[in-house]
């Protein structure tokens, strides 16, 4: 049994990280660089910290991840989570207006984020959609809504209480992710979304068990983390970038009204055999327009067009509409 959390002597730093429960074990030892397909340093398996030297995010494919990068890059999520990423299907059943998501790399390409564009190991749905549906390595600390009747879905489908869904070879826990023949199979079976499509998908290897629907992941550390804080958020201007100073006065004593959230750090993030730990804190923005619903689905992608044009009287008037940004 892996310890649950892992120290690692990281180029004469120590990082204390907790393991994701629902990704594999690998050795931790970083010995080999970059090699083949899925051959790759076992570090960047595993949730090693680093803030890199000039942090920046690689977005190569020639050498996924190395001793080398490590050092230059930031890395704050692991190369298998990436790897389940790029090979599992998209969710086709998303609004995406008239872009065209690329199929090549699967969940890495959204309406966002259409032509499988790379920053780092980021994971392109999991960014642009929460509460996402399959297991993220990432803990849910708050949300701050302007509509917070939306506070229950928000807390309730929060991986924090929640377990995810993913499909994975029948043998998993028989396969190690360290195994060029044995990743191939783990992505294999990420490459199927959906329960059925997973448990009736044909086997590649004669032999092999037949793949499995596999709900985890919840992150049940309870002391703060139990149930999501949702708040309403501060109203602010157009393109002030946090500044809820409404008073739209030259008065500097103003200056400094940001928008913010007060977090009381949860002492249960803190094992009790550890005196600190080393974290991650992501801040994403979303922003939803009212120029669609929040329920538009597929079935809707005929409504919307990039920069439709309409007759107005005589003469044509363009609308400068973007898709990627409602």
């Amino acid at each position: 049994d892996a310890d649950p959390y892992d120290v690692y002597d990281t180029f004469g730093g120590t990082c204390t990280q907790r393991r994701v429960p629902w990704l594999p074990a690998t050795d931790a030892s970083p010995e080999n660089g970059c090699g083949g397909v899925f051959t790759n340093d076992a570090l960047c398996d595993d949730l090693t910290l680093s803030n890199g030297g000039d942090r920046n995010t690689f977005n190569g494919n020639d050498c996924k991840c190395s001793q080398r990068k490590f050092k230059t890059y930031g890395y704050h999520e692991s190369e298998f989570w990436y790897d389940l990423c790029y090979n599992r299907e998209r969710n086709k059943g998303l609004f995406v207006a008239d872009k065209k998501p690329n199929d090549k790399g699967g969940a890495k390409n959204t309406r966002q984020q259409p032509n499988n564009n790379r920053n780092g190991f980021e994971c392109t749905e999991e960014r642009d959609y929460w509460p996402y549906w399959h297991p993220t390595p990432w803990v849910d600390l708050a949300v701050l809504t302007s509509n917070t009747t939306k506070c229950s879905f928000y807390q309730e489908n929060s991986q924090n209480i929640l377990d995810k869904c993913w499909c994975k070879p029948g043998n998993f826990d028989e396969l190690d992710p360290a195994d060029p023949a044995a990743r191939l199979k783990i992505m294999a079976a990420a490459e199927f979304n959906q329960e059925l499509s997973c448990t009736t998908a044909e086997i590649l290897t004669e032999g092999d068990p037949q793949h499995k629907w596999v709900c985890e992941g919840a992150w049940e550390w309870g002391d703060g983390f139990d149930k999501l804080d949702c708040l309403l958020a501060a109203n602010q201007k157009d393109n002030r970038l946090g500044n809820t100073n409404m008073k739209g006065d030259a008065d500097k004593a103003n200056d400094d009204e940001m928008a913010h959230y007060d977090w009381k750090i949860p002492t249960g993030m803190v094992p009790d055999d550890k005196e600190e730990l080393r974290c991650v804190i992501r801040l994403r923005y979303n922003i939803s327009t009212t120029d669609i619903n929040d329920d538009f689905d597929q079935n809707q992608n005929h409504l919307l067009e990039t920069n439709p044009v309409y007759p107005f009287g005589e003469y044509p008037m363009e609308f400068l509409v973007e898709e990627t940004e409602t």
